[in-house]
């Protein structure tokens, strides 16, 4: 087991290694992954819905083509090497049907790259594995509540985060948040709100992932 999780950190020397470390974790579902519940009601995210994420969060950060820094913070891509990997809204709709699914433990979750409050949630869970998921609830609310709107300007991202935790608690469908995986290391590209509710709950969500 720790052969496999080594490698799957550091992404370094087997890819055989690491592929089996991916169908050990995938066995465990419906388990405790290091004291997380692997949440079951996953649901694929309509074409319509990853058309929107598409121009929420994919094709604002090539409105200018001379900057990289926005695309450096987002997935630590140059803007014309994001362009090539996401392309236009056909090109990620494609990508997203094509993405693999995985179950990633809570050690791998909170190092995903702009994962910042499921990282604080799951650092929380590690030095307090009996604590109050009130508490843990408590600091993300006080968190979304200094966020605005959403994306897509129709809600406050509290109410967001919120109905997002109350889809979990009743076991509700849930789209699954969608990774990039490139030079080793996970980066965000939608969903971080969904499993920031989810590790709240002491859960974790399926995810797909994007392989470059």
């Amino acid at each position: 087991m720790q052969a496999h999780f080594e490698a799957i950190q550091g992404f370094g020397k087997d890819w055989y290694l690491r592929m089996n470390f991916y169908q050990l974790w995938e066995q465990l579902e419906g388990q405790t992954v290091e004291g997380f519940h692997v949440y079951q009601n996953m649901a694929n995210v309509p074409d319509a819905d990853i058309r929107k994420e598409y121009r929420e969060e994919i094709a604002p950060y090539f409105q200018d083509m001379r900057s990289d820094s926005k695309t450096m913070l987002r997935w630590n891509l140059t803007v014309d090497q994001a362009k090539r990997i996401f392309g236009d809204e056909n090109h990620f709709v494609q990508m997203v049907h094509r993405a693999a699914r995985r179950v990633l433990p809570p050690s791998v979750l909170k190092n995903v790259w702009n994962y910042s409050q499921v990282e604080q949630v799951i650092g929380y869970w590690e030095q307090h594995p009996e604590g109050d998921p009130v508490q843990a609830l408590h600091g993300q609310r006080q968190f979304f509540g200094t966020k605005g709107a959403t994306d897509d300007g129709k809600h406050d991202k509290l109410s967001s985060f919120n109905h997002k935790v109350d889809v979990v608690e009743h076991e509700n469908p849930v789209i699954y948040p969608l990774l990039l995986l490139h030079g080793g290391k996970y980066y965000h590209v939608t969903g971080h709100t969904r499993m920031t509710a989810a590790v709240v709950k002491k859960m974790i969500l399926p995810v797909k992932v994007i392989s470059v």
